[in-house]
């Protein structure tokens, strides 16, 4: 990248650019890792969705939230992150499964 491009970046970050929507926090409590590691185990790492297999995807899978972090807030990250909100799937299902 030239000095330019990188100074236009930089001035068109965040706030500063038009397109900015706010973006998000995706911090989900020290709970987060040990809870997203055991969702992709009890789904036998594999999209509740559609099925397909981290091994076949080459990536590891996501985790979802049914009922959104936020709803809960850093301070419920415990309940937020208990396995029964959260469900593993692959990125298309996971975009699907995103509120609008």
């Amino acid at each position: 990248m030239q000095c330019k491009d990188l100074q236009h970046a930089r001035e068109m970050a965040g706030g500063n650019n038009p397109a900015w929507r706010g973006g998000y926090e995706p911090y989900y409590g020290p709970s987060w890792t040990k809870a997203r590691k055991e969702a992709r185990k009890r789904d036998g790492f594999r999209c509740r969705h559609c099925g397909v297999l981290e091994s076949d995807l080459g990536r590891e899978l996501d985790v979802h939230h049914i009922l959104p972090f936020r709803v809960f807030g850093i301070d419920r990250h415990q309940e937020a992150n208990s396995l029964s909100n959260l469900i593993t799937l692959c990125n298309a299902c996971h975009v699907r499964a995103e509120p609008r």
